[in-house]
């Protein structure tokens, strides 16, 4: 196991330790710009299995993108879709999930997120401030990036920390790197079998 991925300490985390593969879907949660979507699909490629984006997904609802959500509707509205979303989602999708970074913010998100196996992906706040500035979210816009994006890493942390089956820093890390730790975890099966694979085309 990579020294950082964290199984937290959790009946559903102890159950796995047989060398099981969890239960699908695997939903990505974390900050912004901690590479929800990057390591999902990688992740996804990986395993063989579906990816699902809910920030797209919201996107297609609504026929519009999230900054234009945020300016013509208001935040309010843009979770109360965001929750709709994530629901709907969750009670179809197979495969990797990934959630927008302020999904969790809803109590009703994160009573369902108990019943799945969800990956937190961490990152410092300098680098996730770096990450996530001049780009289009919302809650960054404006001057003085890293003050609201401590802030909000302050409000959600303990969200996180409370619906998380296991979490893995991104911080100065390739996604190849995460992911392969992230394998390892999840179905060590697979794990064994593309470490074998890398070990015979280096022989050959």
């Amino acid at each position: 196991m990579g020294r950082n991925l964290h199984a937290m300490s959790s009946p559903r985390s102890i159950a796995r330790r047989d060398g099981s593969r969890w239960p699908e879907p695997y939903v990505v949660i974390g900050m912004p710009g901690s590479g929800k979507t990057t390591v999902g699909k990688r992740l996804a490629k990986t395993l063989g299995v579906p990816f699902a984006d809910t920030d797209h997904l919201i996107e297609v609802d609504q026929h519009s993108s999230i900054p234009e959500i945020f300016s013509s509707r208001g935040e309010g509205y843009f979770r109360d879709t965001e929750e709709r979303i994530v629901a709907e989602t969750l009670a179809s999708a197979t495969g990797v999930v990934s959630l927008g970074g302020g999904a969790i913010m809803r109590e009703a998100t994160r009573t369902r997120l108990h019943d799945f196996t969800v990956v937190h992906l961490t990152i410092g706040v300098a680098e996730g401030s770096r990450r996530s500035g001049g780009g289009n979210r919302p809650l960054l816009a404006g001057s003085d990036v890293l003050a609201r994006y401590q802030q909000l890493h302050t409000d959600r942390a303990p969200l996180y920390k409370e619906v998380s089956t296991i979490s893995v820093s991104t911080e100065r890390r390739s996604t190849g790197k995460v992911v392969r730790e992230l394998v390892e975890f999840l179905d060590p099966v697979l794990a064994t079998e593309l470490a074998e694979e890398s070990n015979d085309d280096k022989h050959t």
